[in-house]
Order: C-alpha cells, then structure tokens, then sequence
C-alpha cells in the first residue's frame, strides 16, 4: 500500500500537463528532466522552473540515469517575461545564452494564443539593482509587471541600453521619441504635396480638385511664404511623368515628403478628390471601414488606404516634427488613422490608437460616413467645399486660435448651404486655444507609441450614392458599398 501511494504521490506531483507546461517555458528540458524536476520539488512548477534554470533540477532520476549519462548536456538558456499584447497575461519565454541582444523573439501567450515578438535585451544590464521590484526589474526600469515604479507608465519598444519590451528604460525615455522635452529650432526645411484629380474622361468626373490645388498652393505661397520650389503638385492635367497622380507617383511623392525628416521640419499635404471605404481586415476602425483615397488610375492599380498613408508618412516621422494635412473628399474624417479626434468636448481617443511621437493634424472636408461636396454643389462648381472655407479663412485670419478656426470654416460652410462638417484629427491632444500656425510644433506627449488594440469591430459598409456611385458602376446602397469592397479588393489582389 505505501508503495501504490508513492506511485500515485509521484504520478499526481509530475503529471503530463505540468511536464508541458515546463517544456513550453523551456523547450530545450526533456520530459524526463522535467518530471525529475517536478518530484524534487513536490509537484510546484514554478520551483521546477527555477531549479532547472539555476541547473539543480535538471539532475536525473535514479532510473533514467543511464539515459542521461549518453544525452549531451543542456544547452544554458536565459528567460525573458512579457505581457501579452491581447490579454496582458504575464509569461516567460526562453531563449540560448549567447544570443545577439536586439534578436527578435516570437511567441504565442498561452492563454488567448496570441503571437508576441520581443527583442533579445543587452547582456551588459544596468548593474544598479536598489530598490528592484520583486520581479527583478532594477532602478532604472519601470516593471510592468507590478508597475513599479508606480509614478512611470509602460513604454513599448528596445532602446540601446538593452531594456527589452515588457519595461520602460529611465536611461533613454525609451522610445528615444520621448527625449525632447521642448518644441525645436525650426530647421527651415519645408515640403509640401498637393493632389487634385478630376477624373477626366471618367464617370464621376470632378470639376473643383485642379482648383483646390491652385488655391491651396496661393495659400502656403502668398499668406504663409513658401517657395513653390518647396511643393509637389500632381493633378490629373498633366496625364504623363511623375507629375499625373497615380497611385504610385502618389506614394512616391508621400514618400519623398516625410524622407530625412529631422525635428524642425515642416510638411503639408493636400489632397482633392474621390475618397471610399473598404474593409479593415483588422477590425481596428471602430466603424470596420479603411477611408480611402481614390488615385486617378485606381480602377487598374487599386485605392490608397488610410493606413498605407500612415505608414508613409506618419508613423516614420521623429518628435518634433510638423505635419498639416487637408483631405477634401468622401469619407475623409480618419483619412489617416490618427489616435485622437476633436469634439466640442474635448479630445476623443480612438478605440484602437495608433500613436505617433510627431504632430500631425489633419483637417478633413466631412467624417467617416459623410460626403465632402463642391463649393457650388455637390460635384460641379470649381472648388471643394471644405478647400475653399479652409482659405478663405486662414486669409481672413492667418493666425487664428484652432477654436476659432474650426468655427470660421463652419460657419462659411453653412452660409454656403453646405450641411458638412469639418473634422480635425490630431498625433498629438494639444490645447484648443493654441494659435494655428503651420511652423508651430507640439512635442510628443504620448506615454506609449504604437498600435493599442482594445476591440475589434465588424464592418460595416454604407451607402454609395452620386458620382462616386456612378464611376464605380454601382446602384445605390449598403449592397452597392460591399460591391464596392469586393472591387477593391480584387483591385488589390
């Protein structure tokens, strides 16, 4: 009988599922290590971990002490603990000694499975361990584990002191975006692109875009004082070269706007024109729906998301850096994916932010499930709506208050007959009574950079009525708006 206890005793302490659990947090020990582990230590997985990363667990059991004499000895490994991305549950993955500091590491949260990456931390670690947490995170490091210290808040991302993801380094302000404190020197470098599409020869064709583009440029050149040397203008006029706006002059030109952006900087971006929806496969947007914009050839290369656009020339952009950018048309009011957006009470952060170090503004002609319409009616007089009250009052007043800026061009609209509303978006949730000025720069104030994802949403197509409807050969309709998916996601392969 005492026999069949110790047997049962010792089945209970090693059973197969803590042996897998050791095993996923150290892939290199084997089944029977890790049940020898487990009996010394009376079944806790925790100090079987333990033992056999400091190598007193890792001795065999007097009946596989043969096989153990033949396998090779183990490989020494070290132990990194992250927080899931998704669910924020704490767990260690192992990795071998030796490895290059900055190697990316990937793996799956055994709780809600989803993938994690991480960066190998430098070996040569802060050497002052006062006042670490229980976790072992030293001082200069924020844990996210217990949050200590309580006073600094989770910053993603590895700098060059070699802190890894799950802390945030005192040393660096890690991200390094954190390191300028005051708005810099302006450096005098401006840039400037402009797009404006009529859609010539097509169905759905525009006649106010070309003009927006003029106006637009009058404006930085006469009230503001740039160089027309300092602009890109693509319009659909000019049907060949770099110059016509197709999809990809249009991405080359994003990309030559934010290249070797320093803090100091100052870019604008003008865009006029058709703009759409198709489904976020992420589910990121809280109505389901990429807002995109439509280049000239897009029936042959495809629409320009929201997200692609951010990708250029958002997200790369270094703190202290100006971005100002106008989108007049459809379905423009998340045109970039920015993480907070202005409402008469205040800043309201997106559901799922993607936060940048730069300021990036942007004014849109109308929100996400609105029509931005020409400054004579919809889609016929020479001037977008939007574009035509933005100029009009920055030339009444070139340094207004955003407040009053906001209501001037509401109020222009509405004199107009227009029922649409501009929308502002912003990097950055600065005061509203901060004086617009295009060369005004706003330093990061975002804790964490980077994508939050806290829910995901269906989508949720809606109805595509007038021109657009009519150039993509739809009827009217949310069945028309998923016609209009399909579209582009054929476009898109």
């Amino acid at each position: 009988l005492d026999f069949l206890a110790q047997v049962h005793s010792r089945l209970v302490m090693s059973s197969p599922q803590k042996i897998q659990q050791i095993r996923g947090i150290l892939p290199h020990v084997s089944e029977c290590q890790a049940e020898s582990a487990l009996n010394r230590h009376r079944g806790s997985v925790e100090a079987a971990v333990n033992a056999l990363l400091t190598g007193g667990g890792a001795q065999p059991s007097p009946t596989h002490r043969q096989d153990r004499a033949a396998a090779p000895p183990p490989q020494q490994r070290n132990t990194l603990t992250l927080a899931c991305g998704g669910c924020r549950h704490q767990f260690q993955v192992g990795y071998p000694a030796g490895t290059n500091p900055g190697a990316l590491l990937q793996a799956s949260c055994p709780q809600c499975s989803a993938v994690n990456q991480a960066k190998v931390p430098n070996a040569q670690s802060p050497p002052s361990q006062q006042g670490s947490c229980a976790h072992g995170v030293p001082q200069n490091v924020y844990c996210r584990a217990c949050e200590a210290p309580q006073s600094q808040g989770p910053r993603p991302g590895c700098c060059e002191h070699g802190v890894a993801d799950n802390v945030y380094c005192r040393a660096c302000e890690s991200p390094k975006a954190q390191a300028i404190s005051r708005p810099p020197k302006l450096t005098g470098r401006r840039r400037g692109v402009l797009v404006g599409i009529n859609y010539f020869g097509q169905r759905g064709q525009l006649r106010g875009c070309i003009p927006d583009v003029h106006n637009m440029q009058r404006l930085l050149t006469q009230t503001y004082g740039w160089n027309t040397s300092d602009l890109k203008i693509l319009t659909d006029d000019k049907p060949y070269g770099n110059l016509s706006p197709t999809r990809m002059n249009i991405c080359a030109a994003l990309q030559w706007l934010a290249s070797g952006a320093q803090p100091g900087d100052v870019m604008f971006f003008h865009f006029s024109g058709h703009g759409a929806q198709q489904e976020d496969p992420q589910g990121v947007e809280e109505d389901g729906m990429n807002e995109t914009i439509l280049p000239v050839d897009f029936q042959q290369a495809g629409m320009v998301t929201d997200d692609q656009i951010s990708q250029i020339i958002v997200h790369p952009l270094p703190n202290g850096c100006r971005l100002t950018a106008v989108m007049d048309s459809c379905h423009s009011g998340t045109g970039m994916d920015l993480p907070f957006k202005w409402t008469y009470r205040g800043w309201k952060e997106e559901t799922n932010p993607h936060f940048s170090p730069a300021d990036v503004q942007l004014f849109s002609g109308c929100a996400d499930d609105d029509c931005s319409a020409d400054a004579g009616g919809m889609y016929q007089a020479a001037g977008g709506a939007m574009t035509t009250a933005l100029c009009e009052a920055l030339r009444m007043n070139p340094a207004p208050t955003y407040g009053g800026l906001m209501q001037q061009m509401s109020y222009v609209l509405r004199q107009r007959g227009f029922s649409q509303k501009p929308q502002l978006s912003s990097t950055q949730p600065f005061e509203f009574d901060r004086t617009f000025l295009l060369d005004d720069i706003t330093v990061n104030r975002n804790e964490q950079l980077g994508r939050v994802f806290r829910r995901r949403f269906p989508p949720r197509p809606r109805s595509i009525h007038g021109p657009l409807s009519d150039m993509l050969g739809l009827a009217a309709g949310v069945g028309a708006g998923m016609l209009m998916m399909d579209l582009a996601g054929a476009l898109f392969g």
